[in-house]
């Protein structure tokens, strides 16, 4: 059984100064924020809060799926050509250096991916410190998947010597001074001692030695991905250059991370050094700002939106999605992609794109041209036969998301979601009574007893299979709530439904030891029921007595 402990919600959601965000787009914005809404929907983000007085604006973005749009740079970028300010692809311009990584390839079995940029000529204000620091812990915490797949570095490049070396020591090898301490600790020391080993620890766990990023007059910049060094890896007001360093176990998701990072400092007017990475023979060269091209089909777009635009139609509204043009011909658009969009995997992408531009308002709706009669499939009539068996005993449906947060699962064999939009919402839900416990901690103001049940599907990993299936579960709490109780639920629900069945005592990981049963049909167990173990219940930020029960349909 899994092991549960409470994890880190990540959400897109980031705060940001007014006045600078209006700087950034090059006119004055609404100072309303209903009016300024409306402006954010043209670049789908929501204004969370507008506190002028203090300067403060948080924004949403609504689509997960665009990490370049969470901080106030991409969201700036956007609106500019959703408002027709500045069309097309952003001009970046990368200036070639000398400066190498070279990557020794003992660390190819650790984490064998990096990339890097140079930025110069910015001021890192306090202000700007804090925006970069928020941008590189969004995208190390979402898309980075909590610095396991990517993880940014920062440094002042004025303390760095080239070339720069990236590779594989001995947890007990060398020392250095981390980020916020002020004696030097071993990388096992730092494992075991500082806040940020301790949380990020786990990612190199499994391997003897550890990643190392050093210079040439062997000082220390970071142990990737957990810490930078409390010198070269520390940004002040005094900074004016920087390197960005990306490590990691997925090429695109380190090759995005730096994207995103680059972008944001070229908009505050950074100028971009690309470098050399070298391992062994091998060379690649980065950033790598050349848009990417994808061919969209002009029946596509019709069939999808509905809307037949002109050539010069549909030219701008893709430069107000800041893509560019290649070719347009009677039947299809060659389009470019700008290197930050990371989000761009097929053409029903920027098609989604115009239709945000265009305006979904403006979009004619049609009516439904159905030729057939629905009607209920045996297993809809059945399990409305079991809510009403279940309504019957005065517990109340609830329906919660399919995704749900893999440490709050007591099965940990589940489907894991690749890119979650949330820590929360990381896995297919494999079970139901663990759903429903969230479900009722954020209702324990209500007044008790309180009883709820979920019929729905949940997703079993069969080896390289999925398997769709509907469960039962119901909990119910209240100061009497014990075992006698939950079985005569149950063996209400079983004879409701004319089902054959035996009940066996059986110990599981969230009922009290000898307080809990199984339901075994045809020789075949096919559910549980019992009183809910008390560290269960605690571990909701609950008190009173739980009982519960899960069935298979």
């Amino acid at each position: 059984m899994a092991k549960k402990c409470r994890g880190e919600k990540v959400m897109p959601t980031f705060e940001a100064s007014f006045k600078d965000f209006q700087k950034l787009v090059g006119v004055k914005l609404p100072r309303n924020k209903e009016k300024l809404w409306k402006k954010l929907v043209l670049v789908k983000s929501e204004v969370e809060e507008l506190d002028l007085k203090n300067d403060i604006i948080k924004f949403e973005p609504a689509d997960s799926n665009r990490p370049d749009m969470w901080h106030v740079e991409g969201l700036a970028r956007a609106l500019k050509g959703a408002m027709g300010i500045e069309l097309g692809i952003p001009k970046y311009e990368i200036i070639a250096s000398k400066d190498e990584i070279l990557v020794d390839k003992n660390v190819k079995k650790i984490r064998p991916f990096i990339a890097c940029a140079v930025i110069k000529g910015i001021t890192f204000t306090d202000f700007l410190i804090k925006q970069l620091m928020q941008l590189q812990l969004k995208v190390d915490g979402s898309y980075g998947r909590k610095r396991a797949k990517s993880s940014i570095g920062i440094y002042n490049y004025e303390m760095i010597k080239f070339p720069v070396k990236y590779k594989a020591v001995g947890r007990e090898e060398v020392k250095f001074v981390p980020l916020g301490f002020l004696e030097e600790m071993t990388p096992q020391q730092i494992f075991e001692l500082h806040p940020k080993g301790i949380e990020f620890g786990r990612i190199l766990e499994k391997n003897n030695k550890v990643p190392l990023l050093i210079d040439s007059d062997k000082k220390i910049l970071s142990l990737p991905p957990i810490i930078n060094s409390n010198d070269v890896g520390k940004i002040t007001s005094d900074t004016k250059s920087v390197l960005v360093e990306v490590t990691g176990t997925n090429k695109e998701t380190v090759l995005g991370s730096l994207s995103i990072v680059v972008s944001a400092l070229a908009d505050r007017g950074g100028k971009v050094y690309n470098l050399k990475i070298k391992e062994g023979k091998k060379k690649i060269i980065t950033p790598n700002i050349e848009p990417k091209t994808i061919t969209i089909s002009k029946k596509s777009i019709e069939k999808r939106i509905g809307m037949k635009w002109s050539d010069n139609e549909l030219k701008e509204l893709l430069l107000r999605a800041r893509f560019d043009i290649s070719k347009i011909t009677t039947d299809e658009i060659i389009v470019k992609i700008p290197f930050y969009r990371l989000d761009i995997m097929h053409e029903f992408d920027v098609i989604e794109d115009l239709a945000v531009m265009y305006g979904f308002e403006n979009i004619p709706s049609q009516p439904l041209n159905i030729s057939t009669q629905g009607g209920l499939t045996d297993s809809s009539i059945y399990i409305n036969k079991i809510r009403d068996l279940v309504v019957g005993m005065e517990y109340q449906e609830v329906m919660n998301y399919y995704r749900f947060d893999k440490e709050a699962l007591f099965n940990s064999n589940c489907i894991e979601i690749e890119n979650p939009m949330s820590s929360s919402m990381n896995i297919l839900r494999n079970e139901l009574m663990p759903v429903l416990l969230k479900w009722m901690s954020k209702n324990t103001h209500n007044s008790y007893p309180q009883k709820i049940f979920e019929v729905g599907k949940v997703f079993i990993k069969n080896k390289d299979e999925v398997l769709e299936n509907n469960h039962l579960s119901l909990i119910c709490s209240h100061l009497s709530a014990d075992f006698t109780e939950i079985k005569q639920v149950a063996q209400w629900i079983l004879k409701s439904l004319g089902i054959k069945y035996e009940l066996k005592a059986k110990d599981y990981y969230q009922y009290i030891p000898g307080r809990s049963a199984s339901i075994i049909v045809n020789e075949k167990e096919i559910g549980h029921f019992g009183e809910l173990h008390p560290k269960i219940i605690l571990e909701n930020n609950m008190e009173n007595p739980i009982i519960g029960l899960e069935i298979k349909i």
